[in-house]
């Protein structure tokens, strides 16, 4: 049985303190942040499909790295709303693409010892176009990338500056190492 107490409560964010026994029966205090107003949250695998199918990428200034980030497009799931009706709506605002949800995943935690936020990767398939709808302090730079050499293509883009956000990373990692075990049969 885990005791927490709230350190501060912010517009976006509360810190947390939890007091927990670990497996040796030794008292231990934990520190995390957390999503406030908010029930998770959805990143966006959208593949633009062609010839050469391509990923939508954004790239956005992130305030707790003084830098630019290379990551997937995504949002805030709001109370009441889906998983999917929230990817597609934040697909639609950040990069102005439509899309059909293909596939979600289950929940999962990209940094869970500092946080408790949960992310649900949704694929989704490019139908349409039409504008942003960028809220006042939002700068996004929408980019496509070509799936088939797509970890080459974010070495080359980190090495100009901008970071790779995880997800990204290791999605590009994956289809790497899946595309070299295809060659090698």
């Amino acid at each position: 049985l885990m005791d927490k107490k709230t350190k501060y409560e912010g517009k976006w964010l509360s810190f947390h303190e939890v007091s927990f026994t670990n497996s040796r029966g030794e008292p231990r205090i934990w520190e995390y942040a957390a999503r406030t107003g908010t029930v998770g949250a959805a990143a966006i695998i959208a593949i633009e499909e062609g010839e050469i199918p391509k990923l939508i990428v954004v790239k956005q200034f992130r305030p707790a790295i003084d830098n630019f980030s290379l990551e997937f497009p995504a949002g805030l799931v709001d109370p009441g709303e889906s998983i999917q009706a929230a990817a597609l709506r934040e697909l639609e605002e950040e990069t102005g693409y439509i899309g059909q949800v293909t596939h979600e995943s289950a929940p999962v935690y990209s940094s869970p010892g500092l946080t408790d936020e949960q992310v649900s990767l949704v694929t989704v398939k490019i139908i349409g176009k039409t504008e942003t709808k960028l809220e006042s302090d939002e700068s996004i730079e929408v980019i496509t990338l070509p799936i088939n050499n797509l970890m080459d293509e974010l070495i080359r883009i980190q090495d100009t500056g901008p970071v790779i956000d995880a997800k990204l990373w290791t999605f590009a990692q994956g289809l790497r190492l899946k595309i070299q075990a295809q060659a090698g049969r």
